[in-house]
């Protein structure tokens, strides 16, 4: 067992409450944002989710959110009933369903983006980083990412 004493044990903790900040306040963020529309922050997301790729399965859907698919078929179909999306029959597969928005889902996912509290969060930091400095996080993000990544698959 590690002695969570030493220093290297508690950069460890340190960086992980820093990723669970940063994951936490965004969530509020995202969650006040979905509160504004109406919606929920999975309902919200996966309009955005339509709006950026304009149809998708409901594999697709669950595999982009990260998401069971059980799970997700719950909140497409609570999004159609609120009128939001629609499903169409893929022409590729007879049994296939795809999923896009309705006009008044792309109205409200286009309005939530751009009135967005984590967007603009993210504009003022923007505004605060140098870009060398932007692309130095990313960097370390993704090869943390990585990291976590490996573990997970052991």
């Amino acid at each position: 067992m590690e002695d969570f004493t030493t220093e290297q044990a508690q950069k460890k903790v340190e960086l992980l409450q820093s990723f669970g900040a940063i994951s936490k306040t965004t969530t509020q963020l995202f969650e006040k944002d979905a509160e504004r529309c109406g919606l929920n922050m999975p309902q919200l997301t996966v309009l955005n989710t339509l709006l950026q790729f304009s149809e998708l399965t409901l594999d697709e859907l669950a595999a982009k959110r990260f998401t069971p698919k059980t799970t997700m078929s719950g909140i497409v179909q609570k999004l159609a009933a609120l009128g939001y999306i629609e499903r169409e029959k893929s022409q590729e597969g007879r049994r296939e369903v795809k999923y896009k928005l309705t006009p008044a889902g792309e109205d409200l996912s286009q309005t939530a983006g751009e009135e967005s509290s984590v967007y603009v969060a993210m504009t003022n930091v923007l505004a605060q980083i140098s870009e060398e400095d932007i692309q130095t996080l990313l960097r370390i993000h993704a090869d943390v990412l990585k990291c976590l990544q490996v573990e997970l698959e052991k």
